[in-house]
């Protein structure tokens, strides 16, 4: 089976995971440690396909080749954003708790025209996630 997991930047992994894990409810399944810190992970929400975190130094062929796509305009497709859909789980419920522990909402939770229920977050990091349960 062929598994495609998302990578994301950040400049301090460490930092990251633990809002993802304490905020948000997401999972470590496992964590790279070199000199102290985090340089690679990967986490998951509920049995989804796993996150990959990364180092924003993830060596300087990428950030090199980044640089030059930025330089000549040509760089596309940067800001990804992140669907998870909570599967199962109660979604007000889920959305009062991560509201407590400090979420930025980007969007209240609402139902849309369609019927599902969603709302969005953005990271300290300014990845904006949302969470839908169709």
């Amino acid at each position: 089976m062929t598994v495609i997991k998302p990578e994301y930047w950040f400049d301090d992994v460490g930092a990251a995971m633990d809002y993802y894990e304490k905020v948000l409810g997401f999972t470590t399944l496992s964590a790279n440690v070199r000199e102290g810190k985090v340089g690679h992970a990967e986490m998951q929400f509920g049995d989804s396909t796993p996150l990959v975190f990364t180092s924003t130094s993830p060596g300087p062929g990428i950030v090199k080749a980044m640089l030059d796509k930025m330089a000549t305009g040509a760089l596309r497709g940067v800001g990804i954003m992140l669907l998870v859909d909570v599967g199962d789980a109660d979604m007000n419920s889920y959305y009062e708790d991560i509201k407590s522990k400090g979420a930025k909402f980007v969007e209240p939770l609402e139902q849309k025209p369609w019927g599902t229920w969603m709302f969005r977050v953005e990271d300290p990091y300014g990845h904006i996630i949302t969470f839908e349960k169709p």
